[in-house]
């Protein structure tokens, strides 16, 4: 009998914890494979704000301060799982900012908003909330749009030429933000 000798062998030990990572690695593996199905992919939709801001003036009431954010094309949009963050900048400084989800709604009061009251939580209709309003259809297609009022009054701010209304739409399931809409006050 001839004894083989190799100055390169494994211990078993080496063995063991190759073979202990080779199915920690295999059971990574399957684990994630299972998760696949729940990824969801990211909204494509392209939204715009053409419609001119106008301050706030005696006379104007609900009519004054409106932001209508319409949708030009795209995936269609589920407004429940919609989150807005609106925010007010002055002279290049942040004044106020609130942020809503829990949409549709019959009032922008019924949604869940925290931040500043920045925006009129008062019963505005389908004409200001757009499709966030309980009355449509509860989905942002081409062509529709949705809105709210900033409101001017108590708590209020009064927008003023030149203020910049940053609007940033987040879809909620994919946690990715849907768009980012500036406009000025003019």
């Amino acid at each position: 009998m001839k004894i083989i000798t190799c100055k390169y062998a494994v211990s078993p030990a080496m063995g063991i914890i190759l073979m202990l990572a080779v199915t920690v690695f295999l059971s990574v593996l399957v684990h994630s494979a299972a998760d696949v199905p729940q990824l969801r992919t990211p909204l494509f939709t392209v939204l715009e704000s053409s419609d001119k801001i106008v301050p706030h003036r005696t006379g104007l009431y609900r009519d004054s301060q409106i932001v209508k954010i319409t949708s030009l094309g795209g995936d269609d949009i589920p407004v429940s799982n919609l989150e807005v963050e609106v925010s007010v900048y002055r002279n290049d400084r942040l004044l106020v900012s609130e942020t809503c989800r829990g949409f549709p709604v019959k009032k922008f009061g019924d949604a869940e908003c925290g931040g500043d009251d920045l925006l009129d939580k008062g019963y505005l209709g389908y004409d200001v909330l757009g499709e966030l309003h309980a009355d449509g259809d509860g989905i942002l297609t081409a062509g529709e749009f949705v809105g709210f009022r900033i409101k001017a009054g108590s708590g209020g701010i009064q927008l003023k030429s030149g203020d910049r209304i940053s609007v940033v739409v987040v879809d909620m399931n994919s946690g990715l933000v849907v768009a980012r809409i500036d406009r000025t006050v003019r």
